[in-house]
C-alpha cells in the first residue's frame, strides 16, 4: 500500500519570539525551512492533522497568523520559484 503524501506549505507570523520558536520547532520536525517563517514538506495525511493541530495550539489567534496549504501534485507543477532552491528533501522535486 503506497502512502499519499501532499506538499505541505506552512507560514506564520507572530509578535512574539517565544512563539516563534515554537512555532519553528514544531514546523521543522515535519518539513524543511525554505524561508525565515516557511516551511515545506512532504506528509501524509495523518501528519498532516497532528502537525496543523500542534501548530494551532501553540498560535495565538488574536496576535499570530498561521497558514497551511496542501498542495496537489498538479498544482506543485504549475508553481514558480525565483532563486536557487534550498538543497533539501523539501525542494530537490521542486524543479520546473
Amino acid at each position: 500500500m503506497t502512502l499519499h503524501k501532499q506538499l505541505a506549505l506552512i507560514a506564520y507570523d507572530t509578535p512574539c519570539s517565544k512563539r516563534r520558536r515554537l512555532l519553528a520547532k514544531i514546523a521543522c520536525e515535519a518539513t524543511d525551512r525554505v524561508q525565515k517563517s516557511v516551511y515545506e514538506g512532504w506528509l501524509a495525511s495523518s501528519q498532516r492533522i497532528v502537525t496543523w493541530e500542534r501548530l494551532m495550539a501553540i498560535a495565538d489567534p488574536e496576535l499570530d497568523e498561521l497558514r497551511c496549504y496542501w498542495i496537489c501534485e498538479r498544482c506543485r507543477r504549475s508553481g514558480l520559484v525565483l532563486g536557487k532552491p534550498a538543497p533539501n528533501k523539501a525542494t530537490q522535486s521542486w524543479l520546473f
